[in-house]
């Protein structure tokens, strides 16, 4: 996004822009060349944030991959718990949780 003029204000945030700079961490970061992400819903305000890290990650590591899954709920725990485990059993090394 770019300057916006001085009558113009935003509904939402810009928190795409923290999730690029984590994704950069992340992707540096890594061992397994493998992060997983766990979201709440494929919606375009997840999927900004998730895309954004994803971004990030592959500025500074063009190798890594993703295994990405949506658990269908603002808030579940448990659910979240069994998505990111399952990842991780499957070679994530790093995890990214838009939602718990």
């Amino acid at each position: 996004f770019g300057p916006v003029a001085p009558n113009f204000s935003v509904f939402d945030n810009w928190i795409h822009e923290p999730s690029y700079l984590t994704g950069m961490v992340a992707g540096s970061m890594t061992k397994s060349n493998m992060i997983g992400m766990v979201g709440g819903y494929a919606i375009p305000e997840v999927n900004r944030l998730m895309h954004a890290f994803m971004d990030g990650a592959r500025a500074v590591n063009p190798d890594v991959k993703f295994l990405v899954n949506f658990i269908d709920s603002w808030y579940d725990p448990p659910k979240a718990k069994e998505s990111a485990f399952a990842m991780m059993d499957a070679g994530a090394d790093i995890m990214y949780a838009e939602r718990f």
